[in-house]
């Protein structure tokens, strides 16, 4: 990778982390109460993340209605976030204390792992969906104002456009980038942002879970890596053993920390993030928290597809455990009374 490609994903990281950040911390702010659902540094992070996907989905929002405008024009979305920034810098905070010594050996381990194999082969892109995603990309930056098909009976994207609309955010916010640089930026978008979704659903058990959650979602992955006692890799799901949880084609956490990026995987740290709105709004009485919870949950649906029924199935979860007994405790006593 040469030093103009890295220093662009570096770019891109920042400029979309920063507004993201901006974004999330308004939806906090507005939607979760801080009484019931303590907000740290990881919870904020995490909501950053979320942010940016909220950020981009609004300006795709204004994209298809203006017929392609925003992302064609190389000034819209640099002049939309300088307005948020503008609006939203007041309402920026951590959430308490950094621990930067673990976030360091955490930067340092990952890096090792799955960053170091991409400097050292020149990119994280290969041949299969990636060229189809910078391809459906590239015609948002063109003007269409949706991506078209793999092919002309398809008819339209075979994939929702939550991932290309992320991307093409990504490439106007820095001007002279690429979607390849966008891809590339994506994968370490991943790899804070699966961890700190593991981090953030285990400190609603237990406060000091987040670290051990991370760790675990970084290098464990699933249970199939505890009971198989040889070395295993599968990469068809017809040969799916343990659960599929060594399966490359599924949504394990190890396996979405290798590039490239895909929808499925930036799908997955938004659910980390609906998931955790819905568990805050179980616990919380201001109503206003279901709808933060069900549009993450909808924002899930635009990145990935199978991902939206886990997200379906935590809000069930998440009904049937609210603080009042919920609709499924409501319909149990109506059912004992006939």
């Amino acid at each position: 990778m040469s030093t103009g490609a890295l220093a662009g994903v570096l770019l891109q990281l920042v400029t979309v982390g920063a507004v993201g950040w901006i974004v999330g911390s308004l939806v906090l702010e507005r939607f979760v109460d801080e009484d019931v659902s303590p907000l740290g540094p990881p919870e904020r992070a995490l909501a950053a993340m979320a942010g940016s996907v909220l950020f981009s989905v609004g300006l795709m929002t204004a994209h298809i209605i203006t017929g392609g405008a925003i992302f064609a024009s190389p000034l819209a979305v640099p002049v939309a976030a300088s307005v948020v920034v503008a609006l939203g810098h007041r309402h920026l905070r951590m959430g308490g204390k950094v621990p930067w010594g673990r976030v360091a050996a955490a930067v340092v381990v990952l890096g090792t792992i799955y960053v170091a194999p991409v400097l050292e082969g020149g990119s994280s892109l290969r041949t299969g969906d990636p060229p189809w995603h910078l391809g459906w990309t590239e015609q948002l930056l063109a003007g269409e104002p949706v991506p078209t098909g793999p092919a002309p009976e398809f008819g339209r994207n075979a994939y929702p456009w939550g991932l290309h609309a992320l991307m093409a955010t990504a490439v106007r916010l820095v001007p002279g980038s690429s979607p390849i640089v966008a891809l590339e930026m994506l994968h370490l978008y991943l790899l804070a942002g699966i961890p700190l979704a593991a981090a953030c659903l285990a400190r609603r058990v237990r406060p000091d879970a987040g670290w051990t959650a991370a760790g675990a979602a970084s290098l464990i992955g699933g249970f199939g890596w505890v009971l198989l006692e040889e070395p295993d890799f599968v990469t068809s799901p017809t040969m799916a053993r343990y659960g599929a949880d060594l399966v490359v084609a599924s949504p394990n956490s190890v396996y979405e920390l290798f590039p490239p990026a895909l929808p499925r995987e930036l799908g997955l740290v938004m659910l980390g993030a609906a998931a955790w709105l819905i568990l805050a709004s179980a616990s919380s009485k201001r109503h206003n928290v279901w709808a933060a919870a069900g549009a993450a949950a909808g924002f899930v649906g635009i990145l990935s597809v199978p991902l939206f029924v886990s997200a379906l199935m935590w809000l069930l979860v998440g009904v049937c455990s609210s603080q009042d007994g919920g609709v499924c405790a409501g319909s149990s006593r109506r059912w004992l009374r006939l």
